[in-house]
């Protein structure tokens, strides 16, 4: 009797052991393949793990119940379980396509370190090389989402000298002379690089100089609209 039930347990724990490994693996590689990883949307991390990790969940669960089954429930019980392997196989292969992590940092320490993927396609002209010995009130801001579709977002504001406020303004009128400058209502500059909104995408690059404060903060930003207005660039999430 104990001989049969060894048996009937060879199954479950076969697919406990391969699932949860698997998804673990790939989980795992996903999440550090990001510089600074992180969890991006908790409530998407944890369907996803349910979804990819059933015939576990199912498994988990036949165990305890498996003695009360007749033979026709076990063998049925198996052939549930291979029916939803696959499809949990493709879930877990999906998971660097279907992404609830991301790389996200605002430690300044990590100023213009970047990923592969904005790395390359990103420009980061705007930003000074150096964040200057007088900036105060610094706050800097990186954002890097690859799931379906890619996008990024680098956020400074930094609050300077004088002499320092004034070398910023002249190198961003110099190196980008066919800027759009636009006047605010709040006495702020912006010389806009790139500044683009539609229904679709979000992809800016611009500069805006506050002669209040000195202040200069500088955005730039290519954010993939989720059709419904919820995905935002940080500096709107912000409301800057």
């Amino acid at each position: 009797m104990k001989k049969r039930q060894r048996k009937y347990l060879i199954l479950p724990l076969i697919f406990i052991g391969v699932n949860l490994s698997l998804y673990i693996y790939v989980a795992m590689r996903v999440c550090f393949s990001f510089k600074y990883p992180y969890v991006s949307n908790w409530w998407d991390l944890i369907v996803w793990s349910l979804f990819c990790t059933l015939p576990t969940i199912l498994a988990i669960i036949y165990l305890p119940l498996k003695r009360w089954f007749r033979k026709w429930m076990r063998i049925v019980g198996a052939a549930i379980l291979l029916a939803i392997f696959p499809f949990s196989f493709m879930g877990i292969g999906l998971t660097g396509f279907i992404c609830p992590f991301s790389s996200q940092t605002s430690d300044i320490n990590h100023y213009l370190i970047a990923d592969d993927y904005p790395e390359k396609y990103g420009k980061s002209n705007i930003f000074p090389q150096e964040i200057p010995q007088s900036a105060r009130n610094v706050e800097y801001f990186y954002r890097f989402r690859n799931s379906i579709e890619a996008d990024f977002d680098i956020y400074l504001k930094i609050e300077l000298s004088e002499p320092d406020f004034t070398a910023e303004l002249t190198r961003i009128q110099t190196q980008f002379p066919d800027a759009q400058m636009v006047e605010n209502e709040d006495g702020t500059i912006e010389y806009r690089i790139r500044y683009h909104e539609d229904p679709g995408y979000y992809s800016y690059e611009f500069v805006t100089f506050s002669l209040m404060d000195l202040t200069a903060t500088y955005i730039e930003a290519y954010t993939i609209d989720d059709g419904e207005g919820a995905v935002l660039p940080y500096f709107k999430e912000i409301l800057y």
